[in-house]
């Protein structure tokens, strides 16, 4: 079986520690956490998002091109 590396901060690994127990491995413990919510629910969550934050925008008159450039810049 192939396995992959996550890279997790310090405090997700930590929270994701207690929900392993009886032997379970982290690959048992995700899939099972997965399973509790389905991707399109969360797609759903992420697009209302979205469609708040662009209300926001045009109702505040608007984000300069500018502006949005150094706001990407930050996140890279």
């Amino acid at each position: 079986m192939r396995y992959k590396t996550v890279n997790l901060q310090p405090t997700t690994y930590e929270r994701l520690r207690r929900y392993q127990f009886a032997g379970k491995s982290f690959s048992a413990v995700i899939d099972q956490l997965m399973d509790l919510a389905e991707p399109e629910e969360i797609y759903l969550d992420v697009l209302r998002v979205h469609r708040r934050r662009m209300k926001e925008l045009k109702t505040s008159g608007g984000l300069l091109i500018s502006d949005a450039k150094r706001a990407l810049a930050k996140k890279d």
